[in-house]
């Protein structure tokens, strides 16, 4: 888990078209991992102290270093003794940005919910790239290599769908949980069916909600723990949650 604080910032943005420019919306958002920050300033301020005392022992600095000693530390001789201080200005000015990355959309505002995407980004890139180093131990030559090429688009293609799937269900439950919340300190007040919807997906996993649904038809949902039909209010909670999930839903 990745601790962050992230805000959206608008940019406007002149797009050229074929009728000439115009103006497209940007969100710059941007966060700071508290986590990375803390080794990033670790590992900066260690580097700085390297580079002070390799000054103090008169070393000869490579590149790297000089270019350390020339932004970070003040060299002065002092009756002919060296003193060699950081220049706590730019140590902690350039500090700041430790730890700072930024996700851009065109249509993405929510900083939470970017973020969420971009997690789930990067867990299909490190799946991608696990099934792509599994398949070249593995497949030798031949029929057994293209079968296990065709076994890992697969595996790709289902891993996409996961990502795809809880991102919709975390969307509903924020959804839920905002107007929870409103309702609760004098907003508009949520009505039966959303409360029910609520109150189901509280404290179920999305596994328990994928294994409540087997399947999905224009005309019906079948349930999966059980044969026993549906009451009418559990019918309208489901169909409230298909709808938010994005699929069409039809009454009887």
């Amino acid at each position: 888990d990745m601790s962050f604080h992230g805000f959206p910032v608008k940019v406007d943005r002149k797009v050229g078209t074929a009728e000439g420019s115009q103006s497209k919306e940007l969100h710059l958002l941007v966060y700071r991992d508290f986590e990375v920050k803390l080794e990033q300033d670790k590992r900066y301020i260690e580097e700085i102290w390297r580079v002070k005392r390799l000054v103090e022992e008169g070393a000869v600095l490579d590149e790297h270093s000089e270019r350390i000693r020339k932004r970070y530390l003040r060299v002065r001789r002092l009756k002919q003794k060296l003193s060699v201080t950081m220049n706590n200005n730019t140590v902690n000015g350039d500090a700041r940005l430790n730890g700072v990355f930024v996700l851009v959309s065109d249509y993405l505002e929510d900083a939470n919910e970017a973020f969420g995407i971009w997690q789930a980004y990067e867990r299909v890139q490190d799946g991608l790239g696990c099934l792509a180093q599994e398949s070249g131990r593995l497949s030798s030559s031949g029929k057994a290599g293209f079968v296990l090429v065709g076994r890992m688009f697969v595996q790709f293609v289902a891993l996409c769908y996961t990502e795809e799937i809880i991102r919709r269900i975390e969307s509903i439950k924020r959804r839920l949980d905002k107007a929870h919340t409103s309702a609760k300190y004098g907003g508009p007040a949520m009505d039966e069916t959303e409360e029910d919807l609520w109150q189901w997906l509280e404290g179920r996993s999305v596994h328990d909600i994928l294994l409540w649904f087997d399947a999905y038809e224009t005309q019906a949902v079948s349930h999966y723990v059980t044969d026993d039909k549906w009451d009418a209010e559990g019918a309208a909670r489901d169909r409230l949650f298909l709808k938010l999930f994005g699929m069409k839903v039809t009454t009887n």
